[in-house]
């Protein structure tokens, strides 16, 4: 094995506690939300991404504000999902060294998650992280920006393309504390977007933005619910309604002062 690579304990047991997936739901998330790391990922994603997208979808709870109400379960579910994502990737033939890398930096991004929040912090957590747990060690902020940086020199796809998902996420690793970290962390962001989804060499380079803004506006069309479009319509329908109103009422007021002026004998126009 590499030695720079990080070293995974396979023989970190499976679980701590045993308790089955729909109870583990019922303590974590207060409901029934069995099937919430089960929703399937999109279909354009590396084979990698969909074995780790349920450990994505933990961090997208977490980050959401999840609160949680049992920590050790928490842990416990996942323990049991990290090696699922590796029994997942090693039947999906993926690279052995690069599922090293990727759990390594969900298990990073994971802690760090958990730890900003408030039930999370100061807790027996940080005494047992994720890390500390598979790789015996506790703290992989560096070590991740490493994996990304290596992967961002190769090319490695499968990598750039979960580490891209967990800084959207929110991880940041080394960079949280510094003063620029944030920008730091924004731009090798927008490094790895241009690196996995290249602007298309259609030779047509000065039309781009027109066809970028036309996809977006297909986009945002297909995702607009059709009751916007009828309300919409209905508002429209009521304005005329109110503008032929004014209007027909104008020329009534107009025909009612004719038609007086000439019961009264007075010419149209008459003292002008």
């Amino acid at each position: 094995m590499n030695k720079n690579l990080p070293h995974f304990r396979d023989d970190a047991p499976d679980s701590v506690e045993s308790t089955d997936e729909q109870t583990v739901a019922l303590h974590v998330f207060g409901y029934d939300e069995s099937e919430a790391f089960g929703r399937p990922a999109p279909e354009s994603v590396t084979p990698l991404t969909r074995c780790a997208w349920p450990l994505l979808q933990v961090l997208v709870y977490v980050g959401a504000g999840w609160s949680g109400q049992s920590l050790s379960i928490f842990k416990t579910r996942l323990i049991d999902m990290i090696h699922q994502f590796g029994r997942q990737a090693d039947l999906a033939a993926c690279s052995p060294e690069t599922v090293t890398n990727v759990r390594y930096m969900l298990c990073t991004a994971l802690d760090e998650a958990v730890m900003q929040t408030t039930w999370g912090n100061n807790t027996v957590w940080s005494d047992r992280t994720l890390l500390s747990w598979f790789y015996d060690q506790t703290w992989g902020g560096d070590k991740s920006f490493q994996i990304i940086e290596r992967a961002l020199h190769d090319e490695q796809r499968e990598v750039l393309e979960v580490a891209l998902e967990i800084l959207l996420l929110g991880f940041q690793g080394r960079f949280r504390t510094e003063r620029d970290g944030s920008s730091q962390v924004h731009l090798l962001t927008e490094k790895i977007f241009r690196i996995l989804y290249p602007p298309p060499s259609t030779g047509f380079g000065n039309f781009a933005p027109e066809v970028v803004v036309a996809a977006e506006r297909k986009r945002l069309i297909r995702y607009v619910p059709i009751w916007w479009f009828v309300v919409l319509s209905l508002v429209v329908l009521f304005g005329m309604l109110v503008w032929f109103g004014v209007h027909l009422n104008q020329i009534n007021m107009h025909l009612q002062q004719e038609f007086s002026q000439m019961e009264t004998g007075i010419p149209n126009g008459a003292g002008k």
